[in-house]
């Protein structure tokens, strides 16, 4: 059995796990992934992508999906779903940060947390 990754859109505060009505999901940052039983899912629709890649890199590929019992395509796609889970936290810590930057934490912000 393939198993990839999905994202789901809903947004948490923190990371663990949220359940939804579907299946629990392992979230990182703000975005959910979760395993799915199959990529290819009745009703989902697949477009064709030429891609090119270093021979190096790609002899690795051929390691990585041997090894874990998937194909070249599946493992892509777990790969960008990941890629751009990241992106998304990413931009998301560095919307933080400039908030941070543009109102700064005031030095007794917190100081009813002190004991």
């Amino acid at each position: 059995m393939n198993a990839c990754l999905g994202i789901c859109t809903k947004q948490h505060p923190k990371e663990g796990v949220c359940n939804t009505p579907l299946q629990r999901m392992v979230f990182v940052g703000a975005y959910c992934i979760r395993p799915l039983h199959s990529c290819a899912e009745p009703g989902m629709l697949f477009r064709t992508l030429q891609m090119t890649f270093d021979d190096d890199l790609v002899i690795e590929l051929d390691q990585v999906v041997q090894e874990s019992h998937t194909n070249r395509s599946a493992f892509t796609r777990e790969a960008l779903r990941m890629a751009i889970a990241l992106y998304h936290q990413r931009k998301l810590v560095e919307k933080h940060r400039a908030g941070y930057l543009r109102h700064p934490v005031t030095p007794n912000e917190f100081s009813v947390w002190d004991d």
